[in-house]
């Protein structure tokens, strides 16, 4: 069987991976790979940090859902490094009404997808985007993190997709925030297990009812994890 690469083999790879991506344009020559592998060390430490204030952060609230930064932390995060996708709330996404009376189901793209349709958001991701089934949602405006929460999305057995839709007010009640505000959502993995600590993983898991059954499974293996995460940082 191969051997594990080891940490510095995973670096030394990720570095050049990133090299032959060309980052400075068709005119980069090999007296530009310094240059480049600066540029990747200073994303990386710009990225650890981004990773380790939200965390202090979704640890330091006070109620487990509001955040308290003053400064725009995620103006440059990329949410698809990790497997997320930050998308922007819209006024209007239903595809009209029925009878006349009633809003009908907004129209949603075929899966995976993040739509934030007025104050509810809708996502559904194949099953190996989210590893453990479990999400955190941080809404922001103009790069300003606000508020946060962590859900256990649904699992469709027969589309074989997880699934969820979650409402604005379970980040701020009934006092939604004027303006744009942006959803971040970021699936447990371990690049972000700050963003997840294990006694809110916990209280999630006391939630979910018995015959839920991958559900229950996704969130004892993040556990798990996170326990061994935790005694090895």
């Amino acid at each position: 069987m191969k051997n594990k690469p080891s940490d510095a083999e995973v670096r030394s790879l990720d570095v050049l991976q990133y090299v032959l991506q060309d980052p400075l344009g068709p005119d980069a020559t090999e007296d530009s790979i310094p240059e480049v592998v600066d540029n990747y060390f200073a994303q990386r430490a710009e990225v650890r940090r981004i990773i380790e204030e939200i965390g202090a952060g979704v640890r330091a609230s006070q109620d487990g859902r509001k955040l308290d930064f003053h400064r725009p932390v995620l103006n440059r995060w990329n949410a698809k490094r990790f497997g997320g996708t930050t998308v922007r709330a819209v006024a209007e996404c239903t595809g009209g009404y029925d009878h006349g009376l009633r809003a009908r189901y907004p129209e949603l793209p075929d899966p995976p997808y993040v739509v934030a349709c007025e104050h509810d958001i809708h996502i559904a991701q194949l099953v190996e985007q989210v590893p453990y089934g479990v999400i955190r949602v941080i809404a922001s405006v103009e790069g300003r993190p606000l508020s946060s929460i962590v859900r256990v999305m649904d699992y469709d057995e027969g589309a074989k997709q997880w699934v969820l839709v979650v409402s604005a007010t379970e980040f701020f009640g009934y006092d939604v925030p004027k303006g744009d505000l942006d959803f971040h959502v970021q699936p447990a993995r371990r690049e972000l297990f700050a963003w997840f600590p294990a006694d809110e993983i916990e209280d999630l898991q006391k939630g979910i009812p018995a015959e839920r059954v991958r559900e229950r499974t996704g969130v004892q293996t993040l556990l798990h994890d996170l326990k061994e995460w935790g005694n090895a940082t």
